[in-house]
């Protein structure tokens, strides 16, 4: 209970709702010779009862002391003495006499007085340091010292203000000169009082910063109304004067009294100083208050406890909420009557010797006080040591030159080693990101000379940790190894400090982790499965992982947020305050875990509410998510996301030299706080900063950067990019085959998170291409044999599992695999659907070409066959059936296959041999709609997409028309030639134009081809045949964008004028095209086009099937060229990395190897020629 009271304190600190009451005891954490109540009364006491015991001992005047103390109060014992004297100054002095305080050394820091005696030059200060640097609003004291208002810089107030406002004279005054003489002084006198103005403005500045630093001091009630928003020291019982300092006296508008000290003054308090009484009342109904150096029995304490009960009685709310914690040092327990008083005032006991154990009294404030610290303080402390931690960087000449590490910095790398696991992650700024990288200089100039030092592997250690790197990422092997030799043997914290860098490191390579200690071991093993794609390990892991922090416990849950999505039950546990040591952890799972669980959409009141409740601790504050997100602002990133081959506009981009730093600082961040790029569908990090990390990092990481990618699910584009990143790569090629057997693996994996499912679905396939078949074969067709046919959507042909399938089928090399899997599908007879179709005809050439239990499956669906599907599978493998039996069946069905141009076109191709089945087909050509179909509405008013064209030609190569039926075809042509002539000058200054353009050059190369083709006949027959062609030759080339040389010559439109030189080779052959191909080679060799995968398809397709139509002569060369450029890319030994974004790698390997051959044939040997090795498959 008490450790949760503490951290509790520290909660209402970080929200700003906490104030200090600090009695007298905390004085004793600078010296004993700070009285107690007590001690302050035993020299009045034997000044007043002096008679009493003249020739007493010691112990006989204890004795009579105590007794004293015992018969009448404090406060009593104070009136006495003022009604002896017969003046309240009389005390009042002698408390000035008895009561120590700090004065300034002329040498730097305070010495600590007594009635003008130095008793301590050295006072210890770091309780009431560690205090005010909390940056609590109030601190209220019944103290007369002046401990607080030294170290809250009370002092420095008025100085500071007074230098503000002589600035300001003298900013004002070289403003005006410079402004009556601004065309008269030179430029040098300009440049110097520019500088003059700067130099005053920071000065400002610093003064403003400093005087915001500085607590004031309040001692009068009219004091009360200039607090503000500043912080404040309420000196309720008055405050020491100075010796020698000018102040009138008297407290509060009390000229007659100094302090508060009698009864009569404690009496007569609420209606003399009724501003303050009214102060605290309102203080306890707006926060919290906690109670340190009071003994319990301090009439001041007493006192001021009854006017607390006096408020909260009549607020009871308030008081259940026990808005005042009573911080209780020392060995003794509280006694039982006292805690009982406790309970009916409302305040809360918070006993440190249950929580540090008995302790020095002064040890357990201190260790209370560094507990309580709010985070926001100490991320500032942090920052501050850093900057205070300076060296001298020079280049050393000889050993000599260095020197030895002085004590503030040891205390400095001491202090900061100490916060490491605090700190969690510091500051990523600019400014201190140089600061370590200036640490990190000195670590390695001082190495270079074989300097010595326990400090030197600290300082290295600190360096790496704070920015977010490990220290093999910055050191070498020789300089770590040097640097674990001088570990003292001793410091066991710096040696597993080290041991946990490796361990990340070792994490990160995707190597065997050594062994590790406590909840880091499970930590980094949960990691380590995770990375190589083991869930069902990773899962038992987490199960079995019995987390004792709080944070982790939160990086658990986010871990197992991976795999199914948190409960309400477990977040409210997770975002417990008190459970967490430090703000920054506690923020960051308020800050991520309404999202991981779905609450910011399943209950976005109560979403809303948390991020109210919490507005203040997170203002002005890093979380971990901005640490992140000032990193990833400093990456340069990419227009967007594409894979390779795909890029429609290409860009220049430098290179950014602290790219892959950043990136590794990202990764290390996302692993140390188990923080994905993107979990339970939301995506944390921007795919294209995250793809910017996987190409700074794969290649050194390869098995963190791949699943934290895979994560991104069903991204096609980026894990698509991400895949072939991979596969492109030479460093990662020997890594292929394990990287691909761990992803087949995982979909074996009944843990397997879906979005990885779906992820793997699409890369492996890719990946597949870099390994050969017969080391993933076997374990693809334990797949397939999973595979859940029923819940199959044939209408959904694109599914990411479907899509695999068919991918991995068409590489298999084992025959007898593929000829399980033909089986397989043909097995579900009437179920068969076109997925079944698309995987047969991607097995078909790997199947033997006899095969009875094939033709008996084959037989079956043609006795049943009653859609679409079955029509296509009978047609592609059509070798097992009786051409006969086929054929009669396709007739019998015509009406599953009339309105299906593929269909039509597979049916003319298998026709030939059969008159009946050929009449079927000119009947469904005759009757489509599709035929010469253009999309345009009948009035022009709009115009539908086409999903494709009915090309008439591809029919005719294999069913021949009659006259009559050419011309009834040509008769239907001409009402869509019209609607070309009529409505394409309204679409032409339409946005889409061009892509419509596309779609009607298409038809219109249909159209032309069928007229030439058939010109005999049409020209015999139909006399508008001749003007039909030159109509139609106008509309095409009128309201064409450009010419295909013109496109060609424009990067941008490399892709129309390709698509454009397809038709036209298809009509007229390539030869009177030599020139654009000879440009389009040119585009290949210099690598740069937009459009580089498209160039290299084309012409390699081209090449090969119009081989004879290219001079040897104008072509070898750009061939020779073209493969030299090319091969530093596909070496074995030395490749050079693949940055040519808008080509795939696979498809130029194929492009290269088709024109290799043409090469050869004209008597030319390249590398890409038939010794060559392909990469892909």
């Amino acid at each position: 209970m008490n450790k949760r009271n503490i951290q509790h304190i520290k909660l209402l600190l970080e929200q700003g709702a906490m104030s200090f009451m600090v009695g007298a005891g905390f004085s004793k954490n600078i010296s004993l010779a700070f009285p107690s109540w007590e001690e302050l009364l035993h020299p009045m006491l034997r000044e007043l009862y002096a008679l009493c015991f003249p020739q007493a001992n010691a112990t006989e005047e204890s004795a009579f002391i105590a007794q004293m103390l015992a018969e009448k109060t404090y406060l009593e014992l104070a009136s006495d003495y003022v009604r002896r004297k017969g003046y309240h100054e009389a005390i009042d002095l002698y408390i000035e006499k008895h009561t120590p305080y700090l004065q300034a050394k002329t040498t730097g820091g305070f010495a600590l007085y007594v009635d003008g005696q130095c008793i301590d030059e050295q006072p210890d200060m770091e309780c009431h340091e560690a205090l005010m640097a909390m940056n609590v609003g109030d601190i209220y004291t019944f103290n007369y010292d002046n401990a607080l208002d030294v170290v809250g810089g009370v002092d420095k107030v008025d100085a500071l203000r007074r230098q503000q406002e002589d600035n300001e004279h003298k900013l004002n005054q070289l403003r005006m000169q410079y402004s009556d003489y601004q065309n008269e002084i030179s430029v040098q006198d300009r440049a110097d009082a520019e500088k003059q103005i700067c130099d005053i403005q920071v000065d400002m500045l610093r003064c403003r910063q400093e005087q915001e630093n500085c607590y004031q001091l309040i001692q009068h009630s009219y004091e009360i109304s200039l607090t503000g928003r500043r912080k404040n020291i309420y000196k309720l019982h008055g405050s020491l004067r100075k010796a020698g300092e000018k102040v009138n006296f008297g407290f509060d508008g009390d000229h007659h009294r100094q302090y508060i000290i009698t009864q009569e003054d404690y009496e007569d308090y609420p209606c003399r100083h009724e501003a303050f009484v009214n102060l605290m009342k309102i203080a306890l109904l707006k926060g919290t208050f906690c109670l340190i150096g009071f003994s319990g029995n301090d009439p001041n304490f007493l006192t001021w406890i009854s006017w607390v009960k006096d408020v909260l009685d009549k607020n009871p709310d308030i008081g259940k909420r026990s808005p005042i914690y009573f911080v209780h040092v020392g060995s003794c327990d509280i006694p039982e009557d006292k805690l009982q008083l406790f309970k009916n005032h409302y305040i809360t006991p918070v006993v440190l010797k249950d929580v540090y154990g008995l302790l020095a009294e002064k040890e357990q404030m201190r260790r209370f006080l560094k507990d309580i610290a709010p985070d926001r303080e100490d991320a500032k402390q942090h920052n501050d040591l850093w900057g205070s931690l300076r060296f001298d960087t020079r280049v050393a000449k000889t050993k000599d030159d260095l020197p030895d590490f002085d004590d503030d910095q040891k205390k400095t790398m001491d202090t900061l080693f100490e916060r490491a696991e605090k700190r969690r992650i510091p500051s990523q700024s600019h400014l201190m990101s140089h600061y370590r990288s200036w640490a990190r200089s000195e670590v390695a100039n001082r190495l270079r000379w074989s300097w010595q030092s326990p400090y030197l592997p600290k300082l290295a250690y600190l360096a790496s940790k704070d920015d977010a790197l490990l220290l093999p990422q910055v050191f070498t092997a020789s300089q770590i190894n040097r640097l674990m030799e001088m570990i003292p043997s001793e410091d066991k914290a710096l040696q597993k400090a080290y041991e946990q860098q490796f361990a990340r490191f070792i994490l990160l390579r995707g190597e065997k982790s050594q062994a590790l200690q406590e909840e880091s071991a499970t930590f980094e093993a949960v990691w380590a499965l995770l990375f190589h794609l083991d869930f069902s390990n990773a899962w038992k892991h987490l199960e079995d992982w019995k987390a004792n922090s709080m944070f982790d416990k939160l990086r658990r849950e986010l871990m197992r947020a991976l795999f199914q999505e948190l409960d309400e039950n477990t977040v409210s546990h997770l975002l417990q305050r008190e459970a967490y040591e430090n703000v920054q952890d506690y923020i960051f799972a308020q800050d991520v875990l309404p999202f991981v669980s779905g609450l910011w959409r399943k209950n976005h009141n109560l979403f809303n509410s948390m991020r109210e409740d919490n507005k203040d601790m997170m203002a002005n504050r890093k979380t971990y998510r901005d640490v992140l997100d000032d990193l990833t602002n400093d990456l340069l990133e990419p227009d967007d996301v594409v894979s390779f081959g795909t890029r429609q506009y290409v860009y220049g981009m430098d290179d950014h030299s602290g790219n892959w730093e950043i990136s590794a600082k990202i990764l290390h961040l996302m692993i140390e706080l188990s923080f994905p790029p993107t979990i339970s569908h939301v995506n944390f990090f921007d795919k294209k900063k995250w793809i910017i990390v996987c190409e700074q990092l794969m290649e050194v990481y390869p098995y963190p950067c791949l699943f934290f990618s895979l994560l991104y699910g069903n991204d096609k584009t980026l894990i698509k990019k991400v895949a072939q990143m991979y596969i492109y790569s030479p460093k990662l090629r020997s890594l292929m085959p394990q990287m691909l057997d761990e992803m087949l693996n995982a979909l074996l994996d009944e843990r397997c998170p879906e979005n990885i499912r779906m992820a793997i679905y699409l890369g492996a396939p890719i990946f597949a291409k870099a390994v050969p078949a017969e080391q993933w074969q076997d374990k693809f067709y334990a797949l397939f044999e999973r595979y859940d046919w029923d819940q199959y959507n044939s209408e959904y042909d694109l599914r990411n599992q479907s899509a695999f399938i068919k991918s991995m089928a068409s590489m298999l090399t084992d025959t007898e695999l593929a000829r399980k899997m033909a089986l397989r599908c043909l097995q579900r007879g009437k179920l068969i659907d076109h997925f079944c179709n698309s995987v047969l005809v991607d097995l078909r050439e790997k199947l033997p070409r006899r095969d009875k239990e094939i033709s008996r499956f084959l037989r079956n669906l043609l006795a049943q066959v009653d859609q679409s599907a079955h029509v296509y599978v009978l047609l592609n493998m059509r070798g097992y059936l009786p051409a006969d039996k086929l054929f009669d069946k396709m007739l019998a069905c015509y009406d599953l296959w009339r309105s299906d141009e593929n269909l039509c076109y597979a049916m003319a191709y298998v026709s030939k041999k059969h008159p009946a089945l050929q009449a079927a087909v000119r009947k469904a050509v005759l009757e489509s709609k599709a035929l010469w179909e253009t999309g345009i509405h009948a009035d022009g008013s709009g115009v539908s997409v086409l999903n494709q064209d009915f090309d008439i030609n591809r029919i005719q190569t294999s069913v021949a028309f009659s006259s009559e039926e050419i011309v009834a075809l040509y008769r239907r042509m001409l009402p869509s030639i019209g609607l070309l002539e009529q409505y394409l000058p309204k679409w032409r200054n339409h946005s889409d134009y061009e892509f419509l353009f596309n779609d009607w050059t298409e038809l219109m190369y249909i159209m032309t081809r069928f007229l030439k083709k058939n010109e005999a006949i049409l020209a015999e027959k139909q006399t508008d045949y001749a003007d039909t062609l030159a109509r139609l030759e106008r509309v095409k080339h009128q309201y064409k964008p450009a010419s295909i040389m013109e496109n060609l010559l424009d990067d941008n439109h490399t892709s129309d004028a390709i698509a454009s030189l397809v038709n036209a080779v298809v009509d007229a052959g390539p030869k009177s095209y030599l020139n654009e191909y000879s440009l389009i080679a040119n585009k290949i060799i210099l690598q740069d086009s937009a459009a580089l995968n498209s160039c290299l398809k084309h012409l390699s397709w081209v090449m090969t099937k119009y081989k004879r139509h290219f001079s040897k002569q104008q072509f070898s060369p750009l061939l020779e060229t073209m493969f030299a450029s090319y091969e530093p890319y596909f070496r074995k030994e030395n490749a050079k990395s693949w940055t040519l974004t808008t080509a795939e790698k696979d498809v130029a390997e194929v492009s290269l190897i088709k024109l290799a051959k043409v090469y050869e044939s004209w008597g030319g040997t390249c590398f890409f020629g038939k010794n060559y090795q392909a990469l892909y498959a």
